[in-house]
């Protein structure tokens, strides 16, 4: 992702608020393509389906943008403290609990990077 914003140029200090947009965006795209993909022919004739609540999808989702944001936070510091406050939200709370497990096993797998690299 760090990647994508260094080849645009994007000053990342002065748009926060557009990459927070595209985070949500991106987000609200993939639960509808977990629902599209619940609902193909396929799918229903083999028993799938996608009973996913969207803030379950979000608080996920906001949670997997932090984690690589926070690889550089220097960088993304505006970016992420948005993040940090939807994340803090009371109700979001019992997301974290409820997802603990799953979130603590996905950071572990992440590998790290070179500080020193641009991308």
């Amino acid at each position: 992702m760090n990647g994508y914003i260094c080849e645009w140029g994007l000053d990342t200090r002065k748009s926060a608020a557009f990459l927070r947009d595209t985070v949500q965006q991106m987000i609200s795209y993939s639960l509808v393509v977990i629902r599209n993909k619940a609902s193909t022919r396929f799918s229903v004739s083999h028993g799938g389906k996608a009973d996913v609540q969207k803030s379950a999808v979000t608080w996920l989702g906001m949670h997997a943008f932090h984690a690589i944001f926070s690889r550089r936070p220097a960088r993304y510091a505006e970016l992420l403290r948005m993040l940090n406050a939807y994340l803090a939200k009371p109700l979001n709370g019992r997301y974290a609990r409820r997802f603990r497990r799953l979130t603590t096993e996905g950071l572990g797998d992440m590998t790290p990077i070179d500080p020193n690299s641009t991308i």
